[in-house]
């Protein structure tokens, strides 16, 4: 067989596999339509792949996410350009075998990506308690004050920088093992037993440009950190990343996760977090109850530290938005295509609706439903 035979048998072995690879998408694409397929192949597959890779990644000190980013954009650079050699020296047969090979790199990466992260999107709502009964609006302002004592409480156990940022207390890895421990007291079998070491990320300087805090990689089971990340929002991201890991996909799955686990926990740097990144929601209930100034008034009633917290973390990453429309794009679409309800997924909102006044004609709005940020609250409130 000479060398042109051998390249054409090439040809066609890519091409055979690249059809298996396709079909392998699609059958799993049929899987993510449907619920039931979904929760079974996230409890067998994805589960099995935990179980097996994370271990062996978590011993590993740094980012196998971020390697793979690294060798996957160099091969995929690096194929382009000896494709378009090929092409422009007219080896065509030669282009178009490398040309399969793009392909069918980019489209088993995809694949697997999908097998592992993508069909989970499709699963049962993650199973996090929340208080299903109505509440009267007359407890609102009694409910926010609760947690808003708390709040003021847990800042007066730390300390904070001269420019308002929140002090953490413990190293990214001793946060690691607290909320391993932490996750821990979750008893419900929708979650993978195992649960990953965070890995502070390399290019955390990079992401940072991007607005990304975090990001799980679900192919190596690795939740990752970006470690230039404000310390109000450093450990709920990565509560939030390790629920990814574990199996809650959606965002705002794994966001109640993250909230249910720093708000239960007893360390005030915790929960100091998990109010700072949800508190907007509970205290939301005070435009539903008939005082304009009630919300203004609750908000004062915040520690200075706390309202100085927030206005640095907002200070802080408008310094680094010049690529942040670019990557709220990709995650917006990334997430439309998974099923979910894209970038608008991450934000907690209830259920509002309209009434008209009988008295004055105007109109006045209440909450159909509540967020589940604000079912969380009451859950713990009533409990």
């Amino acid at each position: 067989m000479n060398g042109k035979d051998k390249l054409k048998k090439a040809v066609f072995a890519k091409i055979y596999v690249l059809i298996a690879v396709i079909l392998l998408f699609a059958a799993l694409i049929v899987i993510r339509l449907f619920t039931a397929s979904a929760e079974f192949w996230t409890r067998t597959f994805y589960r099995f792949i935990q179980s097996f890779f994370g271990p062996l990644a978590s011993l590993i000190p740094f980012s196998l996410a971020e390697v793979f980013f690294i060798l996957f954009g160099v091969t995929i650079i690096t194929l382009i350009v000896l494709i378009i050699i090929d092409f422009s020296k007219k080896r065509g047969l030669i282009g178009l075998n490398k040309t399969l090979a793009l392909i069918l790199v980019a489209t088993s990466t995809f694949a697997y990506y999908f097998a592992t992260a993508g069909v989970a999107y499709g699963r049962y709502p993650v199973d996090i308690p929340q208080h299903q009964e109505d509440v009267e609006s007359s407890e609102y302002v009694e409910i926010i004050e609760h947690f808003l004592a708390d709040f003021n409480a847990c800042a007066d156990e730390l300390e904070f920088t001269a420019e308002g940022s929140v002090i953490r207390p413990y190293s990214i890895r001793e946060l690691s093992e607290i909320l391993k421990i932490e996750y821990a007291r979750l008893e419900s079998d929708y979650f993978t037993s195992f649960t990953p070491n965070v890995k502070p990320m390399f290019l955390s300087f990079l992401f940072r440009e991007f607005n990304i805090t975090g990001i799980s990689f679900a192919p190596t089971t690795e939740p990752n950190i970006n470690y230039l990340t404000p310390d109000s929002q450093l450990v709920s991201t990565m509560a939030h990343e390790i629920a990814h890991s574990k199996g809650a996909m959606r965002e705002q799955d794994a966001n109640l996760v993250a909230a249910y686990i720093l708000l239960n926990s007893d360390d005030p740097y915790l929960r100091y977090s998990g109010y700072f990144t949800t508190f907007y929601s509970i205290i939301s209930l005070s435009n539903y109850v008939g005082d304009e100034d009630k919300y203004g008034e609750l908000s004062n009633s915040l520690r200075d530290e706390i309202k100085g917290d927030y206005q640095y973390s907002r200070s802080y990453w408008e310094k680094y938005d010049f690529l942040d429309d670019m990557a709220t794009w990709f995650n917006n679409l990334y997430l439309m295509i998974v099923g979910n309800n894209g970038v608008s997924s991450y934000v907690d909102t209830p259920d509002i609706d309209e009434t008209t006044d009988p008295d004055t004609g105007d109109p006045v709005y209440y909450i159909k439903e509540y967020s589940p940020y604000q079912k969380l609250y009451f859950y713990f409130y009533y409990s």
